[in-house]
């Protein structure tokens, strides 16, 4: 998936399974997925993940408890860092 029109169609893919692809980024995504290999495996695999993730009771997360594992992932990173200056 090298090329600029895969990586634009894996872009596209993505956005397909967001359900923001416009009717006719759809079109695109198919033609070429008729001719890329490559690109028909990831649009596979992003179409399983998507399905597997909707099966999923996932529930969202408290803002309360995402700012404190943000503040610690922070704090942890700025160690992280310090120590590999020294």
């Amino acid at each position: 998936m090298g090329t600029s029109k895969c990586q634009k169609t894996t872009k596209l893919c993505d956005k397909r399974e967001c359900k923001e692809a416009t009717f006719y980024e759809i079109i695109v995504i198919h033609l070429h997925l008729i001719r890329c290999k490559s690109c028909r495996e990831y649009s596979k695999k992003t179409q399983k993940l998507s399905s597997i993730l909707q099966k999923a009771s996932i529930k969202k997360m408290c803002p309360h408890i995402k700012q404190q594992l943000k503040t610690q992932f922070q704090e942890e990173l700025n160690e992280a860092a310090s120590q590999t200056r020294n």
